[in-house]
């Protein structure tokens, strides 16, 4: 059993070894009567199923650091990334002293936290966000290989890696969900949407067989599509 194990293991190490980009998504998934998630990591060369309770960005970050014991760093990135995840200055500046090139345990980090914090309880948003910031600056600093997030556009998937890819189809659901009631911008979305699926069967096209030449064209058209002014103002702000 241990053997099998470790063959597991071996192989989900080389999956997230094989390339720089993975994909991910997750559905739900029933234990022992209780409601849990199974996310899915693959690539063209694997992939790997896994039991979780939650979904969270702590619990991809686990996934994506292959098993490795999680770190949490207090640098300039991670204080960087509490503001984005919407922590007030009044608890990001106590932090700012405590700056180090440091990677810490969850021990640490919680004894840290506990005399800075006034309710060090893992549940309270405060305390999940800044641990959040600062493992996702540690798995910034360690991670050397997966730099390339593919998934749809759910919270817990972003900050995590250094470039995230969005799902195609995910993306065309935006445009779907506008209704224009004036007739000349019904016209001006019918045709946007044409020339988004066109494009997007040109992509396909060019994952069969890419050129240089192929991929120059395709990305001055990307820009081409996405920086044009429609005169529809709903469809221009998305």
């Amino acid at each position: 059993m241990e053997e099998f194990h470790q063959e597991k293991e071996d192989f989900y190490q080389a999956g997230l070894n094989s390339g720089t980009y993975q994909q991910t998504d997750d559905t739900k998934a029933r234990v022992n009567g209780k409601n849990y998630f199974t996310p899915i990591l693959c690539n063209p060369y694997y992939t790997a199923y896994f039991t979780k309770p939650h979904k969270d960005r702590l619990t991809l970050l686990d996934i994506l650091s292959g098993g490795c014991p999680r770190g949490y760093l207090l640098n300039e990135e991670s204080l960087a990334l509490m503001k984005t995840l919407r922590v007030s200055d009044k608890w990001i500046e106590p932090l700012r002293p405590l700056l180090k090139e440091k990677i810490y345990q969850e021990t640490e980090m919680t004894v840290l936290l506990s005399q800075l914090l006034p309710s060090p309880s893992v549940s309270s948003p405060l305390y999940k966000r800044i641990l959040e910031a600062t493992a996702i600056a540690a798995f910034h600093q360690q991670n050397q290989t997966v730099k390339i997030l593919i998934c749809d556009d759910a919270p817990q998937f972003k900050l995590l890696t250094q470039d995230l890819g969005l799902c195609w189809v995910h993306d065309g659901r935006h445009y779907k969900k506008l209704l224009p009631l004036v007739a000349l911008h019904q016209t001006i979305l019918d045709a946007f949407r044409q020339e988004f699926w066109d494009y997007y069967n040109k992509l396909l096209q060019f994952k069969k067989a890419p050129t240089p030449q192929l991929e120059q064209e395709l990305s001055d058209e990307f820009d081409q599509l996405y920086s044009r002014q429609t005169g529809y103002e709903s469809l221009d702000e998305r």
